[in-house]
């Protein structure tokens, strides 16, 4: 979350709550607290929500002004992992009143030990390394866990299996020069197969959190554009759902 935001709302080390109706989890993080410690967390924050939706909480700015039946969950890089996670096990429990409207991964971070093109063939740059990642991964995963731990690779086979899972509209937001950039691709096309409601953005040209380089997007307006351009797709989904 950008440091600027105004909090309205917060619980110190759990979540944190904007002006602008956005839902933060501030809880522990890795590599302190291994996964799936951040999916628990994720989904903490989530039931929070639900227990404002269903007046359990003396919060009257969430209330007043949290729309509980349009709640998208959103999450770039490893978040996005994350959006996957909390939105499958949404499905299996009882979070009513909210209605979970739709998923949005930005980038997110689906990797296995089976290295796909692009993760070989696109250039390294020295924010985005094959060794960067294989590191975040280990550091990542339960100790003990290899590269096909369903949190990093959701359609392995030890992650279950999409058909079973109750998911909302997602929308993947991909960077053409990701190193990971096959990865996701590969899941949306195991979503589609599998019958869910899945939309692709590829941002081309861009690498992986290039929407986070203020300075390079100041500075390039190629950048720019399709930085806007996910601005964009991401108000649409959200609208259209």
């Amino acid at each position: 979350m950008a440091s600027n935001k105004k909090i309205v709302d917060e619980v110190p080390g759990w979540i944190r709550v904007f002006e602008d109706g956005t839902v933060d989890r501030t809880g522990r993080a890795c590599p302190r607290t291994w996964l799936p410690v951040a999916v628990e967390d994720s989904y903490t924050a989530l039931l929070w929500l639900r227990a404002g939706a269903r007046g359990e909480l003396s919060d009257e700015w969430l209330t007043s002004y949290a729309d509980f039946n349009r709640v998208f969950l959103v999450g770039d890089s490893s978040g996005g992992n994350l959006v996957h996670q909390v939105a499958a096990r949404a499905g299996f429990d009882d979070i009513e009143p909210l209605k979970l409207r739709g998923g949005i991964a930005i980038q997110p971070g689906f990797i296995s030990d089976k290295p796909s093109k692009s993760y070989l063939e696109i250039p390294e740059n020295p924010l985005s390394t094959r060794e960067m990642m294989k590191k975040f991964t280990s550091l990542a995963v339960p100790i003990g866990s290899t590269g096909e731990h369903p949190i990093v690779w959701p359609i392995g086979p030890q992650a279950p299996p999409l058909t079973t899972l109750k998911l909302p509209p997602m929308l993947v937001v991909v960077a053409e020069m990701d190193l990971l950039r096959d990865y996701q691709l590969e899941y949306c096309e195991e979503m589609k197969k599998a019958g869910k409601e899945v939309e692709v953005l590829m941002n081309y040209g861009m690498r992986h959190s290039f929407q986070f380089n203020k300075l390079a997007i100041d500075m390039d307006p190629e950048m720019a554009a399709q930085a806007n351009k996910m601005i964009e797709v991401i108000v649409s989904f959200i609208n259209r759902n």
